[in-house]
């Protein structure tokens, strides 16, 4: 899990800098920069979504859950809201998505999942800013179509959600900037050896988030948007560990006062 939590941290730095690599602060993105945050709200995926969220110039507009992830909807979409609340941000919507994947019955270990669930802010028990029911592909189609201007998608899990949204709503394509996909693996080793789990599984080459729902990888690859791929070749550039999280505590106090709180949380599951 420590790889997820690198490849999620890495993610998050080519969303707020533009460019790959550990200094994930030297770019700050324009003003108009809207993002649509894709996740399935593993611990990583977390602390990923309360630095964006305290990030002074990254605009959230939505955050789609997707429901062959980590965590169990709809419990994932309250998470959602009370990290918004914990990182002291207006309201954004939150959703869940289909609970299956587009064709398979691919899913993360059992005690993952319960684990993700477990990991409820308890800064914020209840949040000012419930999420209504709603599901997250029209969330989507929704948020974009709605928007005055391009819409980037950081996706930090399957792509249940955007497989469906890009097919029901074609239209959407257009304003979709890019894609950022923390997905995959190239020449690195897979990782979905896990004792006792997949001992039976013959792929030893994939990486979760595309093997949890590959032909929706696969739609979302062939709508043509341009999508920067951060895979499991790159997450010995961003090691996640005590070091790490010393100096992501001594930041200052204005800028991640709520992702302190969450970082100190996760280096305790480390």
């Amino acid at each position: 899990m420590c790889t997820r939590l690198s490849l999620a941290v890495l993610g998050l730095g080519l969303f707020v800098s533009g460019h790959p690599g550990p200094g994930f602060a030297i770019d700050a993105p324009p003003p108009d920069d809207r993002w649509i945050i894709d996740t399935d709200m593993a611990y990583d995926d977390q602390l990923a979504i309360m630095i964006a969220l305290r990030h002074p110039r990254a605009k959230i507009v939505a955050i789609s859950v997707v429901g062959t992830g980590a965590a169990h909807c709809p419990q994932a979409a309250t998470t959602a809201a009370r990290l918004v609340d914990l990182a002291e941000r207006d309201a954004i919507p939150a959703a869940c998505g289909p609970e299956f994947p587009l064709d398979g019955f691919h899913s993360l270990p059992t005690f993952w999942r319960d684990a993700a669930d477990a990991l409820v802010p308890t800064d914020v028990r209840e949040s000012r800013n419930e999420p209504p029911p709603s599901d997250s592909v029209d969330l989507i189609i929704e948020t974009v179509r709605s928007a005055d201007g391009p819409v980037s998608i950081l996706a930090l899990g399957p792509h249940t959600n955007l497989a469906p949204a890009f097919e029901r709503a074609p239209d959407i394509v257009g304003k979709v900037r890019e894609i950022v996909a923390m997905a995959g693996a190239i020449h690195a080793a897979g990782n979905l050896s896990v004792p006792g789990v997949t001992d039976d599984l013959a792929n030893r080459t994939a990486e979760w988030n595309a093997f949890i729902d590959p032909i929706a990888t696969k739609s979302v690859v062939e709508t043509g948007l341009p999508i920067r791929l951060v895979t499991l070749d790159s997450t010995s550039q961003v090691n996640v560990d005590s070091t790490f999280l010393g100096l992501f505590n001594n930041l200052s106090e204005d800028s991640v006062t709520g992702a302190k709180v969450l970082a100190l949380r996760v280096a305790l599951r480390l």
